[in-house]
């Protein structure tokens, strides 16, 4: 069975820390010798257009799930009998096709139609040509389905399952976008040397295109690589950043940067500390910053989280109304626990979040117990959502997404 929430945010967390290694430093020497660096072109950071969010104006609040999450529907994972999906660490929506990463059980992606449908398993598990060898990171285009491992490999699929590619790239990174010329944009963590030294790297074929926001410490190199998140309804042809232990979120296009978003802070983090590894794992929660998740937005509002005063909070902006909220946790008053974290992906207006499907299990089991008809019929009618859910749910369950609407 898959601890689904807590594993995942520890996966995200994990899958952060992969560089400081000498021998990571010395492989993207090696394979530095493979690509080209275009004449880089000064992008400028327009601030123009920034919008500042204060999460001291607010009370930090316990979200009320029946009151956040609207309009709900969920989505079961069907798979061929021998198929299991153990966590959705990631996933990606193109053209009504879920693309799903399990990079902690399974350590597979999968293909699925938007009803949950199975398609196929992305090519297979090895490290020959076509061979994926764990795979931390998904991406998806109308013609083809990027998968990247933890060999500093891109892995370049059809949408008939067919291997179209593969390709080393000389840095570690758990995040890639694609632009529509093909372009790949990765977040790096790699500080060994500056040819590669910036937060964000552009790879079209051999050539490194670009470089963007320069590395501001050594402690960057053994957490970075944050997450590149987007809304194709809403980016199009870009995605957001937030820079480690940064306070302010950028869109990224391929020959410029917008700064969108800045967190208010009284205490901004300190450069100097991200030379210290060991001191900045005990105080980086005394500053202010955008915490290492992905950050979902619609064109009503924005979701991300920050850590400020000792505190990690969710944060929901409406741009329309330019109006605030924060929340520390989540109380779950529809599936006894089955909903355990925020959602971690959106595509138009809605959000997905995984649920914790062992939760949900455990509780079918309780119920089965219960012997007092009356009692069963009082709470199916106070949680019909969860009774329903339950009737599908096995001790192999694949995992379940919500998918629901917040305004």
């Amino acid at each position: 069975m898959r601890n689904s929430a807590s594993i995942f945010i520890v996966l995200l967390i994990v899958s952060s820390c992969y560089s400081g290694d000498p021998d990571v430093v010395r492989l993207s020497s090696e394979r530095m010798k493979n690509f080209t660096i275009s004449e880089e072109s000064k992008i400028k950071v327009s601030e123009s257009e920034k919008i500042y969010i204060d999460p001291t104006t607010v009370k930090l609040e316990i979200a009320k799930a029946s009151d956040l999450f609207k309009n709900r529907e969920y989505i079961n994972l069907q798979t061929p009998d021998g198929i299991i999906v153990g966590q959705i660490s990631k996933m990606k929506i193109n053209n009504g096709r879920i693309l799903i990463l399990d990079a902690l059980i399974s350590k597979n992606a999968y293909l699925f139609d938007e009803d949950g449908k199975y398609i196929f398993t992305i090519g297979k598990k090895g490290g020959g040509p076509g061979e994926i060898d764990d795979p931390v990171d998904i991406e998806l285009t109308d013609k083809k389905i990027y998968v990247i491992d933890r060999q500093f490999a891109v892995h370049e699929y059809d949408y008939q399952n067919e291997f179209i590619q593969m390709q080393k790239i000389p840095f570690f990174s758990h995040s890639v976008f694609a632009f529509n010329n093909e372009t790949l944009a990765f977040s790096n963590n790699t500080t060994g040397f500056d040819d590669l030294s910036y937060q964000i790297l552009f790879i079209n074929e051999q050539n490194i295109t670009q470089g963007a926001l320069k590395n501001k410490g050594t402690a960057i190199s053994q957490y970075t690589s944050q997450h590149l998140s987007y809304n194709k309804k809403v980016h199009g042809n870009s995605f957001l950043f937030s820079e480690p232990w940064g306070n302010i979120v950028y869109q990224m296009y391929s020959d410029k940067i917008e700064a969108k978003y800045e967190i208010v802070s009284k205490t901004p983090f300190p450069e100097s500390l991200l030379n210290n590894p060991s001191q900045l794992s005990l105080d980086e929660f005394k500053y202010t910053f955008i915490y290492d998740w992905p950050i979902l937005e619609t064109n009503e509002l924005i979701m991300l989280r920050a850590a400020s005063n000792q505190k990690l909070m969710t944060i929901f902006y409406n741009l329309k109304l330019q109006t605030l909220k924060s929340y520390g946790a989540i109380e779950d008053d529809l599936l006894y626990g089955g909903i355990s974290d925020f959602p971690f992906y959106v595509n138009d207006k809605s959000f997905y979040l995984p649920l914790n499907v062992e939760q949900l299990y455990a509780v079918k089991e309780e119920i089965e117990q219960i012997e007092d008809d009356q009692l069963l019929a009082e709470l199916e009618q106070a949680r019909p959502e969860v009774f329903m859910l339950l009737k599908n749910i096995t001790e192999l369950s694949n995992p379940i997404l919500m998918k629901c609407d917040i305004y």
